[in-house]
């Protein structure tokens, strides 16, 4: 398969997961946050930014995603030597959470407010950091056309 057939499918599988209900959602809520009192170029060009956040973060994952399939044997290697000695320690933290034996601090809705209303006020670059956040939320309907999208290019090159 040549490089424009994989261009041109993982494109048309990126317009699908644009227009999936998860990212569709997401997307009508940020060109609200993006649009709310600025100008229509404005806008456009928040926009432009926020799909701009997202393609670099989508690009990103995808390397490393390629990058990792290439480092599978040793991947695995370590995990079959490591990961059980870790395992055990790790579940009884975990148990000592849920029964509440260890407490997290709570990070609470105020700061999450806090870092909203710096973002709204970042103008332009509050665009591009809202669709590299947005990047990393995935429903599971994205997860399985990205992913199988970055597995047909890794395969294709």
């Amino acid at each position: 398969m040549t490089t424009l057939a994989a261009i041109a499918i993982s494109f048309y599988l990126g317009l699908l997961c644009a227009i999936s209900p998860c990212p569709l959602a997401t997307n009508i809520a940020a060109v609200g946050f993006v649009s709310r009192g600025a100008t229509p170029r404005r806008t456009f060009l928040g926009g432009l930014l926020y799909a701009l956040g997202r393609a670099i973060v989508y690009v990103m994952i995808a390397a490393l995603l390629c990058k990792g399939v290439t480092a599978v044997p040793e991947l695995s290697h370590f995990f079959q030597k490591y990961l059980n000695r870790a395992l055990g320690p790790l579940m009884i933290v975990v148990g000592a959470v849920m029964v509440g034996v260890i407490t997290l601090p709570s990070i609470g809705n105020r700061h999450f407010a806090a870092q909203a209303k710096r973002l709204s006020k970042s103008g332009l670059m509050g665009a591009l950091t809202l669709g590299a956040v947005f990047a990393l939320a995935f429903c599971p309907t994205s997860a399985a056309l990205f992913l199988s999208t970055s597995a047909r290019s890794r395969l294709w090159t």
